[in-house]
């Protein structure tokens, strides 16, 4: 049978529980919403592999990002620069501006970097291209961001705001993994479209995923406890002003 016979309606289709409701015609911004009987949605995914964009709200307070990246062709994706260029347009003062793991980058320059002047701009990309040697030379599997390397592209309001710190922890084959050759960007049971996997391949992915986070672990520590010192100064800082 065709899809459209076992799946009448696609899966990204569903049934919208607004329609015709009186929640969504109170505001004005729902009015849209509540005329649709369906709603179409996509995968986030299409926008930014790694959802940073929640953690970056404001009112959640987050001091620390810890993110695994199992994206296919991770080294030439443009996740940071999205990402940069959403905390520009959103405000997201904390994000670590200019943060970049990688020396590609196919996309135009975040907000940040169109405001730098050239000699800047070339020290970002050094700190890239240092970062990227360290990953594939130095065998690293945790790179910390926790202070920007560009300037913010948003309007100063006083005092700075302390930055957030972000661990990024690329899925990458490791040379003393129990299988030094194996490599997810490679293997074709990793692909996007595989959905049949054997429970040899589910340990092996994810033993290389646990094997890269024990390496670093240390690592990890060590910048968690940073951000932690880092958040209680400034905590004690403000007790002292409104003393």
């Amino acid at each position: 049978h065709g899809s459209e016979i076992a799946h009448p309606i696609p899966p990204y289709t569903l049934y919208n529980p607004f329609y015709r409701t009186e929640a969504a015609s109170d505001g004005v911004g729902l009015a849209e919403l509540g005329n649709k009987p369906f709603l179409s949605l996509m995968d986030a995914g299409m926008e930014n592999n790694l959802p940073f964009a929640p953690l970056l709200r404001p009112e959640r307070g987050v001091d620390v990002i810890v993110c695994l990246d199992a994206s296919a062709n991770i080294e030439i994706m443009p996740w940071f620069a999205r990402a940069e260029a959403w905390a520009g347009d959103h405000g997201a003062e904390r994000w670590p501006w200019g943060a970049r793991p990688w020396a590609a980058d196919p996309l135009r320059p975040s907000k940040a970097e169109v405001t730098l002047d050239q000699s800047t701009l070339s020290g970002t990309r050094s700190v890239r291209e240092s970062m990227n040697r360290r990953i594939h030379e130095d065998n690293i599997r945790c790179v910390v961001f926790d202070q920007p390397v560009a300037s913010s592209p948003l309007p100063k309001k006083g005092s700075v705001p302390r930055p957030m710190t972000l661990l990024y922890l690329p899925l990458l084959p490791n040379s003393k993994f129990r299988d030094p050759k194996f490599d997810p960007e490679t293997a074709d049971f990793c692909g996007t479209f595989n959905d049949q996997w054997t429970s040899d391949q589910i340990d092996l992915l994810a033993d290389l995923a646990s094997f890269n986070l024990t390496q670093e672990i240390e690592r990890i520590r060590e910048a968690m406890t940073v951000a932690y010192k880092r958040k209680r100064a400034h905590r004690l800082f403000q007790e002292g002003l409104h003393r």
